[in-house]
């Protein structure tokens, strides 16, 4: 029988017979209690076995029933059956995981494929609808999909790391796992896998000052002559990217031209005077000083500060230009060669522009000239002198005759203009009369 069935559905007829007769012959059926079913009179001695309740395969996958028939004689005469039911399993339960939150630890640098934990989610249905299947809800840790950093063996619920995690890059993040199982339709439960990640001393210290040179930081310090003890000189500022005791940095002398001289802080890496600073004492003073943190194993680095004793108004400044680092002096020469280069190019565009301008209005005006036409006038100032007379003794007016050269007279005729009017020739003008008066 399916365990979804309802109340009232019929199991099994019983039909009883007794060959005795009357009330000897009729009998009356028991079923034991604590079931939940009944047994029902249909017809005389005919009943029905109904379900009186509801079934849950998962608490109570059978069941045997025993009933009883008892005759009405004397004495009664009884009778016993015992029925085998078995529930039938539907998928009425979702997969359950062992928690709700699995909060699980690694330590950084893991080997990829390295197994991170195991979930379990089980589901108290039978068969197929207790098969589950495990997966990883999609999310993100950061900009990137989870599934690049874990993955999950859909059969077992391992979770392995397909990569190696960095505990500086991120310390801590949460998938999701789903469990689904078998049955039709398929149900499904959750589960959040926190993972965080453990620190490894993995990064060596770094020190922020003294600034950095070729090889190790190298740091300039000046030490005023006659300087009192415990004079402060300058002070080693490094930082270590790894967290709890494995970034516990403490500081060491660990070379001194004069060690007699210099105290550096276990903790807090101050350089002090460790006694009066006297007139005697060497110029120039190098110490080294070793960071190291408090991790297994240990990491360490290593700075250089470079000490000059003198007074501060007359100290030598050539020294301090022959500590500074070879990269600094090229990078400054490199520039200063650079600059002269860019000066020179801009300065070389701008005489050619100028040049450009100059031959473009050189050949403008040589065009203007050329085109402009010439003017040339051979009138003397005299009229011409071919007037002829008429007989009533008035002379026509005389002409003037002007030549006009252009720059295409080679190709042209002279051309005569209108004459002038005798107004215009009035002081100018002779007559032949006048010419014959004259001779």
């Amino acid at each position: 029988m399916s365990e979804d069935a309802v109340a009232g559905s019929v199991i099994a007829f019983i039909n009883i017979v007794d060959l005795d007769s009357s009330n000897n012959g009729e009998t009356n059926c028991y079923l034991q209690e604590n079931v939940p079913f009944k047994l029902q009179t249909s017809y005389k001695n005919y009943y029905t076995l109904e379900l009186n309740g509801s079934l849950d395969r998962e608490k109570v996958p059978e069941y045997n029933l025993t009933i009883t028939a008892i005759d009405k004689g004397s004495p009664p005469l009884s009778a016993m059956k015992t029925l085998y039911l078995k529930i039938v399993d539907i998928n009425d339960n979702p997969p359950q995981f062992s928690k709700a939150t699995y909060n699980v630890y690694v330590r950084e640098n893991n080997p990829p494929g390295y197994v991170i934990h195991t979930v379990e989610a089980k589901d108290p249905d039978w068969n197929q609808n207790a098969q589950v299947t495990y997966s990883i809800v999609p999310g993100y840790v950061g900009e990137s999909l989870i599934s690049t950093y874990v993955s999950i063996n859909p059969d077992n619920g391992n979770v392995y790391a397909l990569r190696s995690f960095d505990y500086e890059a991120f310390r801590e993040f949460s998938m999701v796992v789903k469990a689904v199982d078998g049955g039709s339709p398929p149900l499904s439960a959750n589960a959040t896998v926190n993972i965080f990640i453990q620190d490894e001393n993995d990064n060596y210290p770094k020190i922020l000052y003294p600034m950095s040179g070729d090889e190790a930081p190298v740091g300039i310090e000046i030490v005023p002559l006659l300087a009192d003890a415990n004079y402060l000189v300058t002070k080693v500022v490094a930082v270590d990217a790894d967290s709890g005791q494995n970034a516990w940095l403490s500081y060491q002398l660990l070379k001194a031209t004069d060690p007699s001289l210099f105290i550096v802080g276990y903790h807090t890496g101050e350089i002090r005077t460790s006694r009066p600073v006297l007139v005697k004492e060497p110029v120039k003073q190098i110490i080294n000083i070793v960071v190291k943190d408090n991790g297994l194993p240990s990491h360490s680095s290593t700075a250089t500060v470079t000490i000059f004793v003198a007074e501060s108004d007359n100290f030598p400044s050539p020294l301090l230009d022959d500590t500074r680092p070879s990269e600094n002096r090229e990078h400054a020469s490199n520039l200063t060669l650079y600059l002269m280069i860019s000066v020179a190019s801009v300065s070389a565009l701008f005489l050619c522009f100028i040049i450009i301008i100059f031959i473009i209005k050189f050949q403008r005006w040589r065009q203007s000239s050329l085109l402009k036409p010439a003017f040339i006038d051979y009138s003397f100032g005299q009229p011409s002198d071919y007037g002829e007379t008429e007989p009533i003794g008035h002379s026509q007016p005389p002409c003037m005759q002007k030549v006009y050269l252009t720059s295409t007279s080679r190709r042209n005729e002279f051309q005569f203009v209108r004459p002038y009017g005798h107004d215009a020739m009035r002081g100018h003008a002779i007559t032949v009369n006048d010419i014959s008066e004259r001779s």
